[in-house]
């Protein structure tokens, strides 16, 4: 029986009943737990999203509460993301709220973003917006772009559909590098909500599988009450391979769950005799120097390569030699042993 709380929306040609059982079943990942996550995951909780994971390490603050909605001046100091948490879990008791306090780095980007079947970017820092954007170009992954400075807001669905469809790199020549943040250009509450309302409606279509508005930027002028839209054009010199940014630490992948290697494509570079005595799902055996020196005979263009030894020094020495040529290649944190170990 569907829950009576859902029939308006139901209703909608748009949903209806099978569309409503889509989004009970999707699992979102919100990057941020400021002003654009209060306006837009109620929303989503509304809806019935089945699964919503809050990623944030911040904890609030009275400069937060002119948009950042759902908290009260008695949490001052509190992590935001429990604080958000238990604000969605009342609203719908229904849905599986999952808060983790953390920020979204390199190290746990990966394994996040391939339990999830949308990223939504609600933070401020334009470095994540990057890191969100290079994983989910490396795992297909549909996100939706979010920002709210000033007056101005922005809003895409990058759909990451095929390799020459547009990303954030596409675009950011128009975003300057040494981007503004609420802290320091200011923003107005009612602002935010109006591009979070943006943000979830264009979750809700990308949830549903409605397509129509993907890769076409949305820029709000909300002193003037203006809205421009465009198409994001495919910049050619935008090297999708090549994507993650120079200015992140290394390349190590930590999976959570095993069904996590399946996304990658596994090279084990240890002895031949290590490998027949046991070795990760589906690895594939290659001598180091051969896969350094002729790499293309060995990785897969379709798939992210993850490398691994039995610590993690060779596969490290192979990633840094296969990184600079534009190959997506990993090396598995702690290697071998560190797995099998936390595999018991």
């Amino acid at each position: 029986m569907v829950d009576k709380r859902y029939a308006a929306q139901i209703r909608l040609p748009e949903i209806g009943i099978s569309g409503q059982q889509r989004l009970s079943e999707s699992h979102v990942l919100c990057v941020g737990a400021g002003g654009l996550a209060a306006s837009v995951l109620p929303a989503l909780v509304a809806a019935g999203v089945g699964k919503i994971t809050l990623i944030d390490k911040d904890v609030i603050s009275a400069s937060n509460l002119n948009r950042q909605t759902l908290f009260l001046p008695t949490e001052l100091g509190l992590p935001k993301v429990t604080q958000l948490a238990t604000r969605l879990a009342a609203q719908n008791p229904s849905i599986a709220i999952n808060p983790i306090i953390d920020n979204l780095t390199l190290e746990n980007a990966y394994a996040l973003s391939n339990n999830h079947d949308l990223i939504l970017d609600c933070c401020d820092d334009y470095q994540t917006k990057l890191l969100i954007n290079d994983t989910c170009v490396n795992f297909k992954k549909p996100w939706i772009y979010a920002s709210a400075l000033g007056w101005d807001g922005q809003v895409a669905m990058f759909s990451n559909s095929s390799l020459d469809t547009p990303c954030l790199r596409c675009y950011s020549s128009r975003i300057p590098i040494n981007s503004l943040s609420c802290n320091n250009s200011g923003v107005l509450g009612a602002s935010v909500n109006i591009v979070g309302s943006f943000q979830a409606t264009l979750a809700l279509q990308t949830l549903l599988q409605h397509y129509e508005n993907k890769d076409k930027m949305y820029i709000f002028d909300l002193w003037s009450l203006q809205v421009q839209e465009f198409i994001i054009p495919y910049n050619n010199n935008c090297k999708h391979e090549q994507l993650i940014n120079a200015n992140y630490k290394n390349y190590q992948y930590t999976p959570l769950t095993t069904n996590e290697l399946d996304n990658f494509h596994i090279i084990d570079i240890r002895t031949l005799t290590e490998w027949e005595n046991g070795h990760l799902p589906a690895a594939q055996h290659v001598n180091i120097g051969s896969l350094i020196s002729n790499p293309e005979q060995y990785l897969v263009p379709s798939k992210p390569t993850l490398i691994y030894c039995n610590q993690q020094q060779l596969s490290k020495l192979a990633v840094d030699n296969l990184r600079p040529l534009g190959f997506n290649v990993w090396w598995l944190s702690g290697g071998y042993n560190a797995y099998k170990e936390k595999q018991g």
